[in-house]
């Protein structure tokens, strides 16, 4: 049997969580991932009651998007199956208490990072849904009736692709996906939008549609699917995949319109966790969404501000549509010497000659300062875009580190300048770290470990007149050895995965990447802190 892929130390996080809300002592756990690719996406820690472990489950059904499924408890419980009971299930987790598992993730050996498909597409698409309150019944009993109805309607949803106007069916033999991007090199992540056939939309949004029921009220609803899939999904999956996805938003609609009693405005918000493989969907009311957050975050062993508390939240769904290539590093197999801590959240790689503008030889520090300012703007700090090179040079100049003369020319920049850059920008403060040597940098081990589980950001690091972009690292405490996962700035090639990781300019780095002739500034941006 092939080896499952997972992330131990997400695992033992969820736990040391559950153990601050619940308390260690009668914990239970609950599985989920994906059976056919063996990946546990997470194990999830919540208390060791029926009623407890029911809700849990309920709510880690609905906010995982397909593939991702519940897969099984540590006990049996209301249609819950026993995680060692089934054909697939995965040693680790056979027949073993939470406190045991918690004790053998300590020292499991694992991959930091889970494996993502090669090519990977996003694809996306709005179902629009009208819910009514009906004449002689309540809320609850109006909703529940036409979700049932529009759960049956969705079997037979057709969706056209905008691009293409390939129609895909859920009994469609063809893969539309790949057919697009048949010609094309591996790039970026790719965005696929589709639409509701139109002679669906009204059997597919309207539960009322042909019956002689009376409304008292009715809102129209929107919900966005934004799903990430592998290219050589075939069309009738994918169209599956996106009912079963619209069908778990549902729920939680259904849900939040019989907790509040009344058709209230709601929104759909996405979340990439730190450290998970998997997004999350969480439906949420457009007025006091805290609340929801916080029930939600609960069974999930998170923090509510892993849920961007400090961010703008709507900015979090977007997918990156410009063609660069998003998290490289993902795609790199990981063998651990010791401690591992990576980047948290997605960023753009930006590096020489993108934009069609040539930096060569002076412009890398600009390109991974870009790079940082790429992760804030996806993980919702700020909507700005990123800035050009002309407005970094002019930020400098505008708080007086900089003579007017420098915007336009070719000078070179450092670690300093652009904690000057983010703190006028965006109003983040940065952690600068200085060494005399590139034998120094191993002495910020631990404080880098610190920074990317507790801050998640890329950090830029500059010295002898060249910039690269940290994105973990990886320690030894024994021996203290150390590696570093450097983003390399100075590529000059196309937006091409393979000549990227196959060129080593993103890749795993030993100690002696660093020359021991030069110093180095380290920018650490804070962001907020666990």
């Amino acid at each position: 049997m092939s080896k499952w892929e997972y992330n131990a130390k997400l695992f033992l996080d969820n736990y040391k969580t559950a153990c601050e809300v619940y308390g260690s002592d009668g914990l239970t756990w609950l599985a989920v991932g994906i059976p056919a690719q063996k990946r546990i996406a997470a194990v999830h820690f919540v208390p060791k009651d029926a009623e407890a472990i029911v809700a849990a489950a309920a709510i880690v059904k609905s906010v995982y998007p397909p593939p991702v499924e519940l897969l099984g408890a540590e006990t049996a419980t209301e249609g819950i199956p026993q995680f060692s009971s089934l054909k697939f299930s995965w040693s680790l987790l056979k027949g073993i208490s939470a406190q045991k598992l918690a004790q053998r993730l300590v020292s499991v050996k694992h991959s930091d990072t889970l494996a993502v498909p090669v090519e990977d597409s996003v694809c996306r698409v709005k179902i629009p849904v009208k819910l009514s309150e009906l004449d002689g019944k309540s809320v609850e009993d109006s909703v529940s009736l036409q979700i049932q109805r529009i759960y049956k309607n969705l079997d037979n949803l057709s969706l056209i692709h905008k691009e293409t106007n390939n129609t895909l069916k859920s009994d469609g033999k063809g893969n539309s996906l790949k057919a697009k991007d048949q010609k094309k090199e591996q790039v970026a992540l790719r965005v696929h939008e589709f639409s509701i056939q139109e002679d669906q939309l009204a059997q597919i949004s309207n539960g009322l549609e042909g019956t002689d029921l009376k409304s008292t009220s009715t809102v129209e609803y929107e919900l966005p699917i934004v799903l990430r899939v592998h290219n050589d999904i075939s069309d009738s999956d994918l169209v599956k995949l996106i009912v079963e996805s619209t069908k778990r938003l549902l729920h939680q609609l259904e849900n939040i319109i019989k907790t509040k009693a009344s058709l209230i405005p709601i929104e759909v918000l996405y979340f990439n966790l730190s450290g998970s493989p998997a997004s999350v969907a969480i439906v949420v009311p457009k007025e006091g969404r805290e609340g929801q957050i916080e029930r939600i975050s609960k069974p999930l062993n998170r923090p509510a501000r892993d849920f961007g508390a400090t961010k703008d939240l709507k900015l979090l769904s977007r997918p990156l549509e410009n063609g660069l290539l998003a998290n490289p590093h993902e795609f790199l197999k990981v063998s651990p010497i010791g401690q591992v801590a990576t980047v948290l959240g997605r960023y753009d790689y930006h590096h020489y000659m993108q934009d069609n503008f040539d930096d060569s030889g002076w412009g890398c520090a600009y390109r991974s300062f870009q790079t940082v300012f790429s992760w804030l703007r996806l993980q919702g700090f700020t909507d700005k875009p990123v800035p050009s090179h002309k407005d970094i040079q002019e930020c400098l100049v505008e708080i007086g580190d900089k003579p007017a003369s420098f915007v336009g020319s070719k000078k070179w920049i450092g670690s300093m300048e652009l904690s000057f850059c983010l703190s006028q920008m965006l109003g983040i403060e940065s952690k600068v770290l200085t060494t005399n040597s590139g034998t120094e940098i191993a002495e910020h081990a631990r404080t880098l470990i610190f920074h990317f589980e507790n801050h998640g950001a890329p950090v830029m690091i500059g010295g002898g007149m060249l910039a690269h972009t940290i994105l973990g690292v990886d320690y030894n405490t024994k021996s203290a050895e150390c590696k570093y996962l450097v983003l390399d700035p100075h590529y000059t090639g196309d937006e091409n995965l393979q000549t990227v990781l196959n060129g080593g300019w993103c890749a795993w780095k030993t100690a002696d990447f660093w020359k021991k002739g030069d110093f180095y500034n380290l920018l650490l941006p804070q962001t907020e802190t666990k």
